[in-house]
């Protein structure tokens, strides 16, 4: 046996390796006969041939074990049943794979290398993955994932590297342990490379470990512009057309629009991207919430809450109407957060509203559509096509209605 009790005699394993003993039928691992006690801890009892442990059914002897690997299994905490991965049949360290390291008690002292210390008699020595398994990646999404590695008694940074793997993955060490994966796949990629293998090397040594690693699709859902947010201002008695815009990341799908809500307004509809109504009448005036889905070709969709007003109608009396078409005073100016762009139309037409900063650059789109005879004011909030704070700075408004062409300067200040 590796190791026998008799006569009430007490034997005591730690972080010790029994393997090797065969022994048919009485314990080629652990015996116990007469009153014997054994108790084993953070210890590997494996391949010992078929009786491995043995208790002399006719005595009061006992065997104890905990956080051990025993062949065959055995009741106890932390006790485990696996192949601990020796180097070799007469060589009982542990391979860099073995499930042993790190497995022995918590509370015993740990290891030179600050970890929890391993089952059997060998402390693991040598680079070795702490990491296991990475997240998978998706295309067009940038890839991030951390992988740990230890080398015990080696001071020093590891050095890392892909040794295996797509051209799109990346891989840089952040500290003296660890690395972080990065890159962003194609659609291309999808389906590609399954695996790919990472080494971790000291000036003497160097692990390799294999990681999964897949490249799923990604289906993107459609977004509505944050422009059709500022949908066009409706009026009673006049019939009502606004475009929505939309685009897909996904690129070449057709889009389709529906209406989800529509705010209480009867008559109200959208069709191929278009948001029409016969006209209004009074019980709408006011604003009014409505909801809009646009889908591509598969299920990804996008649903939005946009805001309609309705105002009673202007113009309808030509004493009422406006004597030019211009863009007129924008108040206040300077202004912080926001200006009121104001503008009159002699009769129905077409209008553009637009803010270029001085460089010529468009900043954002305020009016784009058609527009009733009348006064109009709209409303800039200092932001962006996608929404973030422009800034302190001098901007222009450049007004298109027809043939005429207004520029005015305005100054946001913060």
């Amino acid at each position: 046996s590796g190791a026998y009790s008799v006569n009430s005699a007490q034997v005591t394993l730690d972080n010790s390796t029994v393997s090797g003993n065969l022994q048919s039928t009485k314990g080629g691992g652990l015996s116990v006969l007469n009153s014997g006690t054994i108790t084993a801890a953070n210890s590997i009892i494996w391949g010992n041939g078929t009786a491995n442990l043995y208790n002399d059914a006719g005595s009061a002897g006992t065997i104890t074990i905990a956080y051990s690997d025993v062949e065959g299994g055995y009741e106890g905490e932390g006790n485990v049943d696996v192949d601990p991965r020796f180097v070799a049949y007469d060589d009982f360290r542990l391979q860099t794979n073995s499930p042993v390291i790190d497995a022995g008690d918590p509370a015993s002292p740990l290891d030179a290398d600050g970890t929890v210390v391993e089952m059997g008699a060998y402390p693991f020595v040598g680079a070795r993955f702490a990491t296991v398994e990475i997240p998978n990646a998706l295309e067009r999404q940038p890839y991030a994932a951390s992988l740990v590695a230890k080398a015990p008694g080696f001071v020093g940074a590891l050095d890392f590297a892909i040794a295996d793997g797509p051209d799109w993955l990346t891989i840089g060490a952040t500290n003296d342990s660890t690395a972080e994966l990065g890159g962003t796949p194609l659609e291309s990629d999808v389906g590609g490379w399954p695996w790919v293998t990472i080494s971790a090397a000291t000036d003497q040594d160097t692990v390799e470990q294999k990681f999964a690693l897949a490249v799923y699709d990604t289906n993107y859902a459609p977004e509505i512009d944050s422009l059709a947010s500022l949908l066009a201002v409706g009026y009673v008695g006049t019939a009502y057309a606004d475009t929505l815009r939309a685009s897909d990341p996904d690129g070449g799908d057709a889009l389709t629009f529906s209406l989800v809500d529509n705010g209480g307004i009867s008559g109200l509809t959208v069709q191929d991207s278009v948001v029409t109504h016969a006209g209004f009448v009074t019980g709408n005036v006011g604003e009014q919430t409505i909801q809009v889905r646009v889908a591509d070709g598969s299920s990804a969709a996008d649903t939005v809450s946009l805001v309609l007003v309705i105002e009673e109608p202007v113009g309808i009396a030509a004493s009422h109407l406006p004597s030019r078409t211009e863009l007129r005073n924008a108040h206040p100016n300077p202004f912080n957060p926001s200006i009121v762009l104001a503008y009159s139309l002699t009769d129905d037409r077409s209008v553009s509203l637009t803010v270029f900063d001085l460089r010529g650059s468009l900043v954002r789109t305020l009016v784009d559509g058609q527009r009733p005879a009348g006064f109009h004011d709209v409303v800039w909030d200092g932001r962006d096509a996608v929404g973030r704070d422009v800034g302190t700075g001098v901007f222009v408004v450049r007004f298109v209605a027809g043939d005429v062409v207004n520029t005015q300067r305005i100054t946001l200040l913060k």
